[in-house]
C-alpha cells in the first residue's frame, strides 16, 4: 500500500442483543498502539454496518507491521475484535525535480 492512497474497508457487524458500538483503527506498529481512522463519528464510532473510504496515513518509515482493528461491543457489554494480517505502508516515490543530459 501506498501512503495517501485511498482504500475502501467494508465491515458487518451483527450480535443476538444487538451490537451497541463500533470503532475502526488503524496501527502503524503491529497493534502496540491504535488510533482511530480519521472520519469516523465525533464519538469514534462508526455505523454496525458500512464502509468507508480510507486514505493510508503520511509516513516518514517504511513499514510492514501495519493493521486495522474492527471493534464492536454489543448492549450486554461483551466485546469482539477483528484485527487484519499486517499489511506493509511505503512512502510514495519522490518526483523528479531536475533531468540532466549530455
Amino acid at each position: 500500500m501506498l501512503e495517501q492512497t485511498d482504500f475502501t474497508i467494508t465491515w458487518t457487524t451483527d450480535d443476538v442483543s444487538a451490537v451497541d458500538e463500533v470503532y475502526l483503527e488503524y496501527s502503524p506498529d503491529g497493534g502496540e498502539s491504535w488510533v482511530p481512522i480519521d472520519g469516523t463519528g465525533s464519538d469514534g464510532t462508526v455505523n454496525n454496518t458500512g464502509s468507508y473510504e480510507w486514505s493510508v496515513p503520511e509516513s516518514n518509515v517504511y513499514t510492514d507491521t501495519s493493521r486495522l482493528r474492527l471493534t464492536a461491543t454489543d448492549a450486554a457489554g461483551r466485546t469482539t475484535e477483528a484485527t487484519s494480517d499486517a499489511f506493509t505502508v511505503q512512502a510514495l516515490p519522490n518526483p523528479a525535480t531536475a533531468l540532466s543530459a549530455q
